[in-house]
């Protein structure tokens, strides 16, 4: 584990950790603003309300203020509650705006939070979101994109951790996986963390490029870590000539939040705009996905005129996404 030690003064523990505790298991929280987490923790310890944490996570480090063996104030279920009095509290940063930034924070809160189940003999079982122990919608950014996705990420470091990680290709697979083979999906996130959707799973796509432990997938034009597929077939030893992945419309149902302001068109093309945009923390129901359309991927809805809307969703020059899917 990484953990930055920037423990409290002892002077303070009558009011932020005023108990001793054996840790039940791990709490998550989002902080609901976009300070880092050195801000969180100067902040925190430089003021004397009861609000406190154990350990606060942003894209770059993952910052200790409490002992373990101490309880915090953080859960809001009472002085004797459950969660207050044992379950070592962590939060996650940049949670307002989300984003990059986010994303890369719940990865490493991932990582942290496996060394720690590792460390006290627990399981994915001994990880509650705050909502767990009183009414609050929190962790709210971790809970919009989906709180099952974020305990597969726990599980698949803690499978890494103990060696047990199913999903990771004999070294046999890796020399098979080359430019031509044939493979499909069986992760949870691409390579850049986002969710990989239900949809991809479903098919069989085409190795364009390799790097490392990467490869890029011609039909979706998305990186996808080899440890996360699976082949189907090993396709040809020499490099293919790289082609144009065609454009694919998949029936979806979901909802997509947009962490940018995206302009409603009335065809997947970039001169169909309308004077509709949706804004960041805005959301639309979709029902059908378009893959690699004139350089974007793109949802289709239905509009409240009875029309057909379609949303830009990621720019696949670039490898940016305009928001998430749920």
């Amino acid at each position: 584990m990484s953990l930055v030690k920037s423990l409290i003064s002892s002077d303070k523990y009558g009011v932020k950790c005023p108990y001793k505790m054996t840790p039940k298991g791990i709490c998550i929280h989002n902080t609901a603003n976009d300070a880092p987490a050195k801000n969180e923790v100067s902040y925190m310890k430089s003021n004397n309300n009861e609000v406190s944490y154990h350990i606060a996570i942003d894209d770059l480090e993952a910052i200790q203020v409490i002992p373990f063996d101490r309880n915090a104030w953080h859960a809001g279920d009472g002085g004797s509650g459950q969660g207050n009095r044992n379950y070592i509290a962590v939060e996650i940063c940049y949670s307002e705006s989300g984003g990059d930034r986010f994303i890369k924070a719940e990865k490493r809160a991932a990582k942290e939070v496996a060394a720690l189940l590792k460390q006290y003999g627990w399981t994915i079982n001994n990880v509650k979101k705050h909502q767990d122990f009183s009414n609050k919608y929190c962790p709210h950014r971790t809970l919009d994109m989906g709180w099952q996705r974020f305990l597969n990420m726990i599980q698949t470091e803690l499978n890494v951790l103990n060696g047990s990680y199913t999903q990771t290709p004999s070294s046999n697979q890796y020399q098979n996986i080359k430019v031509g083979s044939k493979v499909r999906v069986v992760g949870f996130n691409y390579a850049t963390g986002e969710s990989i959707p239900s949809w991809v799973k479903s098919n069989t796509y085409t190795v364009q490029q390799v790097n490392g432990d990467k490869c890029l997938l011609k039909e979706i034009v998305s990186w996808v870590y080899i440890r996360d597929l699976q082949i189907v077939s090993s396709g040809n030893t020499a490099p293919s000539t790289p082609t144009q992945p065609q454009s694919k419309r998949y029936a979806e149902n979901g909802t997509f939040y947009f962490d940018t302001a995206v302009t409603v068109r009335t065809a997947p093309e970039e001169n169909a705009k309308t004077n509709v945009v949706y804004y960041p923390g805005e959301h639309v129901i979709y029902h059908h996905v378009i893959v690699n359309k004139n350089g974007f991927n793109w949802i289709e809805y239905a509009r409240n005129n009875g029309t057909t809307g379609y949303l830009k969703v990621k720019d696949l020059s670039t490898g940016e996404s305009y928001g998430y899917a749920k």
